[in-house]
């Protein structure tokens, strides 16, 4: 056999190994799994001591090493390890090619510490193979392979390898795509308990008050003759009060509907956080101090006045026995604060507490909260260029509304 037929026959054999690895590995699902057939497979193929798959992050600034697996011990490199490009040489170039590095001893001497080639150099690596991974012309990573012989790899190596990242590039962009769809499907399963659960609770909170509604007005209608003129002024109070924790409820219900359609939107006016507060304190049954003074704001007042309900309300179901409001300024704008002495929520929970269909504590989800008053609040805040914000100050529980100053 001449020269010419022998290496035709090295081709060929080359490709039915070729084939072989990438069936025996294309039935996997886990990313690892692929390419720890890949790296037991291959080695008949290639000659290599260690390989590497890396994926490109942070813009194409910085190579994250996935996984990595060699025939020795003692590597520099492990998963996890990520290198950063210089931000004067820019992002790593997608037009990138599969090459041949026969000297990584010489081609590292010039490099900075911690740079990858100083490692792998370190490691006992003499010659590599590095090949990109893409997919319709997507960058998903890079494989690298490397020997501890020098000039281990040829062009028959390298063709190998540039066509098995062809099949690893599809695999691993499918197994990536299979865990994004689980993780999918997780997130709506539980956004559809939590819809589940909270509509029955918010069956339950509007049914509350709607039927104390109609008993009263039913009182009303068929005892009205019966009844003293104090009594039917109390009736009457009692229903309008049942009828506004009712239309509350509904008002964040419309604001929940409207967010999640884009078409929630707010005015641009001057607002009197004094009057609003005490036309809020009002609305859940008075009693309930204001102190301070602030310039106005500019805002919407009908939201301002619907997240001081919701945190008057929240403050007397959940907070402490004494409830009040203080007005004021900050750096950032001014601001009115609702404020009580009770227990607080758990520092763990306090951003939680700001989620839609959540509830903050086990106390408060015992109650029933719908667990859309303080996201609602938030989203309306943000709207208006301000922010809702939570802390728990000296035993004080403080809910911070903050707007611009007009």
């Amino acid at each position: 056999m001449d020269e010419t037929s022998r290496a035709e026959a090295h081709w060929l054999v080359a490709c039915g190994q070729l084939l072989d690895v990438a069936a025996a590995v294309a039935g996997e699902e886990d990313v690892s799994e692929i390419l720890d057939g890949v790296f037991v497979r291959l080695r008949d193929l290639v000659p290599f001591d260690r390989m590497e798959f890396a994926t490109v992050e942070e813009g194409g600034m910085a190579l994250v090493t996935r996984w990595v697996r060699t025939t020795y011990e003692g590597r520099e490199i492990e998963p996890g390890f990520v290198y950063r490009r210089d931000a004067e040489r820019g992002p790593f170039p997608v037009e990138t090619g599969p090459y041949i590095e026969r000297d990584i001893g010489k081609y590292a001497r010039d490099k900075p510490e911690g740079h990858p080639a100083r490692l792998l150099a370190a490691e006992g690596i003499v010659s590599a193979i590095s090949c990109p991974l893409a997919v319709r012309g997507e960058r998903v990573g890079f494989l690298f392979f490397g020997s501890t012989e020098a000039r281990a790899f040829d062009e028959v190596h390298l063709w190998v390898v540039q066509r098995l990242a062809a099949v690893l590039a599809g695999a691993i962009r499918m197994s990536r795509l299979s865990e994004e769809l689980a993780e999918q499907n997780r997130e709506l399963e539980e956004l559809s308990r939590f819809r589940t659960t909270y509509l029955a609770t918010i069956s339950h909170e509007l049914r509350t008050p709607l039927t104390a509604v109609v008993g009263l007005a039913v009182t009303l209608r068929d005892a009205r003759d019966a009844l003293e003129p104090d009594e039917v002024t109390e009736l009457v109070g009692l229903i309008a009060t049942q009828a506004m924790d009712a239309a509350a409820i509904v008002e964040d219900l419309l604001v929940v509907a409207r967010a999640e359609a884009g078409q929630l939107v707010v005015s641009e006016e001057r607002v009197d956080l004094a009057a609003e507060a005490q036309t809020a304190v009002e609305s859940v049954g008075g009693g309930i101090p204001v102190r301070g003074e602030a310039r106005p704001a500019c805002g919407d007042p009908t939201r301002v006045r619907q997240i001081l309900r919701n945190l008057l309300t929240n403050a007397r179901r959940y907070g402490g026995p004494e409830v009040w409001i203080e007005l004021g300024e900050s750096a950032d704008g001014v601001t009115v604060t609702v404020c009580d002495n009770g227990p607080g929520i758990p520092e763990e929970e306090r951003e939680l507490v700001f989620a839609p269909f959540r509830s903050g504590s086990a106390a408060q989800a015992e109650r029933g909260s719908v667990g859309l008053g303080l996201w609602v609040s938030r989203q309306l805040a943000t709207l208006m260029g301000g922010t809702l914000e939570y802390a728990y100050v000296d035993g004080i529980s403080r809910f911070t509304l903050t707007l611009p100053a007009v």
